[in-house]
């Protein structure tokens, strides 16, 4: 692998660990799939806590066979008290059956938006003990209809959550991407909106703070029944940025394209939430505009507080609070 360049993210925290058999090598059956090719990993028990590792590489390693995977719807929304329903197809793109054991596969829901689970995790879906066998060309389908719970039974509150499927290694003919233990591919995601009348309506806010020499302006936000658009703009008055530590050193850092806001929000003064769902909408010189995006308003909420904590690697305090 002379020449190859590998980057790897790792997260540890304490559990599952994984074994994959990996054969060295490029793929053995080319699929061409906006998926990618999927390989389920064998599940192996462990002590210790929860655990996950997420890797990535940028050849394939993978023993790939031309299995695919898809969701069905990869988006929808539901109300908070109701149900979502995903199917999750396994097709067989390669020229040969493939057997797939402990069928249907472990899933997990997560609520990016709650940095006080382990993982994020509401709830687990168990792998079963089945082997099933897909014949080239033919796919096989396994439902999944959550309820809108976590794992105690207790109703989960609005917000956007997501469905991983963990204990799988993914090419995608640029990518290779290995999931193990607490760590999962996203292939859906489910918005869960507030039982009642939503709020459909653009609200302009056009309020500014600056702290680090970071103008961080919330522009306005979209309420509509899919989700709500909270539109931040950035601008930096320097294109470096410039730290001193307690020794006395320079720390110098150049803002990048890459670099994005981080922060929590909360509704009518109830609990913060992480806002994790932010991508850059548009860049013009150094002015940057972010898009976050977080679940649809009830026309009874009152205000909304957002508490931005960082631009790129930078710590700040840009605190905004607005009528709803």
């Amino acid at each position: 692998m002379m020449g190859k360049k590998r980057v790897i993210k790792l997260i540890l925290l304490s559990a599952l660990v994984i074994a994959a058999s990996l054969i060295p090598g490029c793929t053995e059956t080319e699929v061409y799939d906006e998926n990618g090719n999927w390989i389920i990993l064998p599940e192996e028990n462990g002590t210790g806590g929860n655990k996950g590792t997420h890797m990535e590489a940028d050849f394939s390693e993978g023993h790939y066979e031309g299995l695919t995977v898809h969701t069905s719807p990869e988006s929808l929304t539901a109300t908070e008290g109701s149900s979502a329903e995903i199917g999750i197809t396994f097709s067989d793109k390669g020229d040969l059956p493939l057997k797939i054991e402990n069928y249907p596969p472990k899933f997990l829901i997560k609520d990016p938006g709650d940095i006080s689970l382990p993982f994020g995790i509401i709830k687990r879906y168990s792998s079963g003990n089945d082997t099933v066998e897909i014949k080239p060309g033919e796919n096989l389908t396994y439902e999944i209809e959550w309820n809108l719970t976590d794992e105690f039974g207790r109703n989960i509150s609005p917000g956007l959550y997501i469905l991983e499927m963990p204990d799988v290694m993914v090419w995608d003919g640029v990518t290779e991407e290995k999931f193990t233990g607490e760590l999962g591919k996203a292939i859906s995601e489910v918005m869960v909106k507030p039982d009642g009348k939503i709020l459909n309506e653009i609200i302009p806010v056009d309020t500014e703070r600056e702290d680090e020499e970071i103008i961080i302006t919330f522009k306005s936000f979209d309420a509509k029944s899919t989700g709500t658009d909270l539109i931040f703009s950035v601008l930096p008055k320097n294109p470096v940025y410039n730290m001193t530590n307690e020794g006395g050193e320079v720390w110098t850092y150049t803002y990048s394209p890459d670099d994005k806001i981080s922060g929590f929000y909360s509704i009518d003064g109830g609990k913060e939430r992480y806002l994790w769902n932010t991508k850059l909408s548009g860049m013009n010189g150094d002015l940057r505009t972010f898009i976050c995006t977080v679940e649809p308003l009830a026309v009874t909420y009152e205000n909304l507080s957002v508490n931005i904590t960082a631009f790129g690697p930078v710590g700040g305090e840009w605190n905004f609070k607005t009528g709803i």
